[in-house]
């Protein structure tokens, strides 16, 4: 009962903050991450440049030359991985291509997953509206809280929106970019 007070008192309080629209850029992006356990391999190793998304670990890696060059912390679908129909809450496992960044009202800036694929297409699969976005404005200051509970609809999320321009910014100089969704 205490957890679930207290809970709702953190909710409360980070509505309130968006409520009220404060700036929570004085946090760093230290502040901002959980830092999840990654594998030892480099999950870069043999793809170039990509995205990848460890999805068990929640962790998304952006590599240049087969090599990780950045992590950053990221929640998942509430229904956990293997994406086969709309409304399942699962995130797609599997390579995708990656469409151009744009702006969205409720998350900032999403960035389409071209989930499903031809191939997953042929099988049945269903769904679309995937991405990587940033945070819902609703709890935009929440950082790290962002991407301790698995809570999208099938997405990839991460905490904060000066990450997700970020990734934005690296896909757009990345023309043809991959996103590999990985277990």
């Amino acid at each position: 009962m205490k957890k679930l007070v207290w809970a709702a008192l953190l909710l409360f309080s980070l509505a309130s903050q968006a409520a009220l629209r404060l700036d929570c850029s004085s946090l760093t992006p230290k502040e901002l991450l959980i830092l999840k356990r990654t594998p030892s391999v480099d999950p870069c190793e043999g793809k170039g440049t990509a995205l990848v998304a460890l999805t068990g670990s929640g962790v998304l890696h952006t590599c240049i030359d087969s090599k990780t060059v950045e992590r950053f912390d990221v929640a998942i679908g509430r229904g956990g991985t293997g994406k086969t129909r709309e409304g399942d809450l699962k995130t797609p496992l599997g390579v995708y291509s990656l469409g151009t960044p744009k702006a969205s009202e409720r998350f900032g800036l999403f960035i389409p997953v071209g989930y499903p694929t031809r191939t997953q297409s042929a099988k049945g699969f269903t769904g679309g509206a995937v991405g990587i976005h940033g945070p819902d404005r609703l709890f935009a200051c929440a950082g790290a809280l962002n991407v301790s509970v698995n809570w999208t609809q099938g997405c990839l999320a991460v905490a904060d929106d000066r990450f997700i321009v970020h990734l934005a910014e690296f896909v757009k100089a990345n023309p043809g970019l991959r996103l590999y969704s990985l277990e």
